[in-house]
């Protein structure tokens, strides 16, 4: 039957995944967590350009489906599988308990979103951080699942740098600690403005601060990768500014629904518009990066 079936399909293109070719070498501690870093972030984008064209087929709009399977939930099953499978092949358990650990500060950094949502809707919202935590329950089993798919990526025979996951984790750790001093800075100008007379300045001056806190970190965030990239292919660089930018098109539809007029104050289109300039940005930032790069000694 095995013949019969290869017989007929033997004239029909196939897609082969030679995982052989993945090879990927050993890292110090910080290194193998970043690296592992940067292959979520690769993995999500990849897979969030893949959805933008697939969704239509994958989910219509007319077929029910469970609230939870949508395009989010998968890319982010996903990333956390790859990154449980770098994160061992690197550096072992310790790596993956590196990137826990970068989960759970994570969800301790928020506590204070968690409490302005808990007093807004304290029935929708999740208040205790232990239910939180137990919550993320499919971003745990995603990394267990990596960390044992981890066998099937095969190590280099030595010990050397992987760069381009070096540099995608380098951006993705950067950017989130960008998006979390700015949501922060966010969390504090709601608590102000509750309070506050409708002449303040204050929420004003804070959301054009958390707007340049996320501009400004996004654009670091690529120089720290170009820098790391340095003078190795371009490829990895327009990779990593192309992954930078899946956001635009999601980013210019809400700054376009907004219902802004068009004749606003200054500061009010850059915090209308920010999450349309920072992916800008930071694609630029890799190319600033990596020219400053340019100019020390050559790559190993």
């Amino acid at each position: 039957m095995r013949d019969v079936l290869r017989a007929e399909l033997s004239g029909l293109p196939s897609l082969r995944i030679d995982t052989a070719r993945l090879r990927i070498g050993r890292e110090p501690l910080g290194w193998a967590f970043l690296c592992a870093v940067g292959a979520g972030f690769i993995v999500a984008g990849i897979l969030t350009l893949a959805l933008v064209v697939t969704s239509p087929i994958l989910f219509p709009p007319t077929a029910p489906r469970p609230s939870w399977l949508n395009g989010g939930t998968i890319t982010r099953f996903a990333s956390a599988i790859a990154i449980g499978a770098v994160a061992v092949r690197t550096g072992g358990l310790g790596a993956l308990a590196f990137y826990v650990g970068y989960e759970l500060l994570q969800l301790l950094v928020q506590t204070s979103s968690r409490q302005l949502s808990c007093e807004r809707n304290p029935v929708a919202a999740a208040c205790d951080l232990l239910t939180i935590i137990v919550g993320r329950w499919p971003t745990w089993l995603a990394l267990a699942i990596g960390a044992v798919a981890s066998r099937r990526l095969r190590a280099a025979s030595d010990d050397h740098p992987n760069p381009l996951l070096r540099a995608a984790g380098v951006f993705s750790v950067a950017l989130t600690v960008a998006t979390t001093l700015a949501g922060t800075i966010t969390i504090v100008t709601l608590a102000r403005r509750q309070s506050s007379a409708p002449s303040d300045p204050f929420p004003a001056v804070m959301d054009v601060t958390s707007s340049a806190t996320y501009v400004v970190g996004t654009l670091i965030a690529g120089m720290l990768a170009g820098l790391v990239l340095g003078r190795r292919s371009p490829a990895a660089t327009l990779l990593i500014a192309l992954l930078a930018m899946v956001s635009l098109p999601f980013a210019v539809t809400l700054a376009r629904q907004s219902g802004v007029p068009p004749s606003i104050p200054i500061w009010l289109g850059f915090v209308t518009y920010a999450s349309v300039i920072a992916p800008l940005l930071g694609a630029l930032g890799l190319g600033i990066g990596r020219l400053l790069a340019s100019t020390g000694p050559p790559s190993e």
